[in-house]
């Protein structure tokens, strides 16, 4: 965009949750060394996120800002201070689907020319959901809430009633195709069918982890305990929660560490260690995972290791 076209260059942010590395690999793969990205994360220090913010607020020349949803909104004032923006992008816009949220209502002060959401997340059968989404990008597209409610959202629920008439479903068709026609001329929608074909083959696989002998002596101990609280139930005449012992079984098959609030474990997890020390003993209820209990966390360290290995030699 340039002054003859009759259009200024003025800045973008971009909204993400949470910020990526490979983020500012995609912006020189796409613009080179057009733009050079400011980037804030919530890791950073307090003056250091105000001084890249007012940096970036006085830049003269084009400006790119990658920003993380809980760093936007904890330094809102500094982010209006350059309203309007000329393109806001915000990453994960699934975010942004209730109008009652913090997040909804301070973002939608931000002003742009141009606003774009981009989600990988399906938006579910929720009319006010999807009413929130179009509304933070295009205010005045689907009206206020409640003419929304009454053009839209109340027809096409009826219509979807078991016990709808064919005058109900006929107005809920209508109101449907309207809003579909609406809104199909600003969204943009990519099926993995359509996707498929440009994203790297996808491999799953199956692996089978074995429990470690201290997940099979817990896992004994919930089932003898479960049989005896089933047991006592019967005798006196009420029932006990299959649920929560499937629950716990669940639980202690992921790690040990998992069910450390449970009475029925704690002298068994106590030899094991894995119990949080109490705070007066200087252990701030605090207690270090232990990888090695579980037959999942033991995989999953070794797979980590060697992916790691494989990429410090590239």
């Amino acid at each position: 965009m340039n002054a003859k076209d009759g259009l200024q260059w003025r800045p973008c942010a971009c909204a993400y949750s949470p910020i990526s590395p490979t983020l500012t690999i995609q912006v020189q793969k796409w613009l080179g060394d057009k733009i050079k990205p400011t980037v804030v994360t919530s890791d950073m220090k307090k003056d250091k996120i105000s001084s890249l913010l007012k940096s970036f607020q006085n830049e003269r020349a084009p400006g790119l800002l990658l920003i993380s949803y809980e760093t936007l909104l904890g330094n809102l004032a500094l982010m209006k201070a350059k309203n309007p923006y000329g393109v806001i992008v915000c990453d994960e816009a699934h975010r942004l689907k209730n109008t009652e949220t913090k997040v909804w209502k301070e973002l939608i002060t931000l002003e742009a020319k141009c606003k774009i959401m981009v989600t990988g997340t399906p938006v579910q059968n929720d009319l006010n959901e999807f009413y929130a989404l179009l509304a933070f990008c295009m205010p005045d597209c689907l009206g206020d809430p409640k003419e929304f409610r009454k053009a839209y959202a109340n027809p096409i629920l009826k219509a979807r009633d078991l016990d709808a008439t064919d005058k109900e479903k006929e107005r809920g068709e209508a109101a449907d195709l309207k809003l579909r026609g609406l809104v199909s001329s600003v969204m943009l929608r990519r099926n993995n069918d359509v996707i498929a074909k440009y994203l790297p083959a996808k491999y799953e696989l199956v692996v089978f982890c074995v429990l470690t002998d201290a997940q099979k002596q817990l896992y004994r101990q919930e089932l003898e305990g479960a049989a005896r609280s089933k047991a006592v139930a019967k005798a006196d005449g009420g029932g006990t929660s299959t649920f929560k012992t499937l629950t716990n079984l669940r639980k202690l098959c992921a790690h040990p560490q998992l069910i450390a609030d449970d009475p029925l474990h704690r002298v068994a997890l106590g030899a094991l260690g894995v119990l949080p020390a109490p705070s007066g003993h200087g252990g701030g209820g605090a207690v270090k995972l232990r990888p090695q209990l579980s037959g999942k966390m033991a995989t999953l360290l070794e797979l980590l290791l060697q992916v790691k290995k494989e990429l410090s030699k590239s």
